[in-house]
């Protein structure tokens, strides 16, 4: 519609309405039902943008348009309204992505089974009650049983495969120097060497002290250290220890550190079949990485998915402009 199309419509309406009543004849008032019927129609067309900004298609996904007000709804649960530009570009690029693969795993029909909703809910500490979180978690869902099932069409690693990669990456395989420790971290120099003097005289009592007193999160889990990683004062209280033994307590600002000595290992290289699930981890990802973005560019060319930067309350950045 032209530029003032809507002011138009408005005015003549206004001009109807001047007309007295009692001049208003049967075909006059059949001329202004014929005339506000078209502002029905014609008004809602012409004013939407303006009446609700977030009504404005943004980008085409195959039949499906995608507004606006979606995009700004995910840009305000990151706390990101307010971003630059570019960061709000790449963050409409993973929005977009993952509205290709939600169309595309509901054309192959996949569902979410509502023991996995319940499941996810309960990990997250989330009620069914929010039907927002629950929409937005079936949509995660339908999007990770997609991947999912690409990758395991592509996840036969072969033996072949595995020792390459061993033979490629040895320094990934050398384990150096190592200690096994425990550890203590508390706030007072006194209240350590008062607890290191009762754990000398009861070494077993170690993992029950380390859970009642230690300000560390490990919570007295045996925790492998490089030698060579280690800050020197701690190296230096620990290099005549046996494994068993308990260390003096280390000043290492901002507490103080009581360690106990579970094992010492020395240096060397995995062997293949110990290698074997941190290489199968590797190949995995890197084909998971290469598979998705091979998926969605194949996804890109059949649904002829269409961005209208125009749409955009920002300037798009492209990542890699040609």
């Amino acid at each position: 519609m032209p530029s003032g199309g809507c002011a138009t419509v408005e005015r003549s309406c206004k001009a109807s309405n001047l007309m007295p009543d009692n001049k208003m004849h049967i075909n006059s008032r059949f001329a202004v039902g014929i005339l506000a019927a078209a502002v029905v129609l014609v008004t809602p067309a012409c004013d939407l943008g303006a009446r609700d900004p977030g009504a404005t298609p943004i980008a085409q996904v195959g039949q499906r348009q995608i507004l606006l007000r979606d995009f700004e709804a995910m840009l305000l649960a990151t706390t990101a309204g307010d971003a630059p530009d570019l960061v709000r570009s790449r963050l409409l690029d993973q929005y977009l992505e993952r509205q290709i693969l939600l169309e595309e795993a509901r054309d192959r029909g996949i569902r979410v089974e509502d023991a996995d909703l319940q499941r996810a809910m309960a990990r997250d500490g989330r009620s069914a009650a929010d039907t927002g979180y629950l929409e937005k978690l079936r949509t995660a869902l339908m999007v990770e049983g997609l991947l999912r099932s690409v990758l395991a069409q592509a996840a036969q690693i072969t033996t072949a495969e595995e020792e390459r990669f061993f033979e490629a990456h040895p320094e990934m395989f050398h384990r150096p120097k190592s200690l096994v420790l425990r550890q203590i971290l508390l706030e007072d120099g006194q209240s350590a060497a008062a607890l290191r003097g009762q754990l000398l005289a009861e070494p077993g009592r170690f993992v029950e002290a380390a859970r009642q007193y230690s300000s560390s999160p490990d919570g007295g889990s045996p925790r492998a250290y490089a030698l060579e990683d280690l800050p020197h004062e701690v190296s230096l209280a620990l290099r005549s220890l046996k494994p068993g033994e308990i260390s003096p307590v280390v000043e290492v600002p901002p507490g103080f550190l009581i360690f106990l000595l579970e094992e010492r290992r020395e240096p060397r290289s995995l062997s293949l079949d110990e290698a074997r699930p941190a290489i199968q981890a590797r190949l995995l990802e890197s084909r998971g990485t290469g598979v998705r973005t091979q998926l969605l560019a194949e996804l890109r060319r059949k649904l002829d998915v269409k961005l209208y930067e125009d749409n955009l309350p920002f300037r798009y950045i492209e990542e890699n402009p040609a």
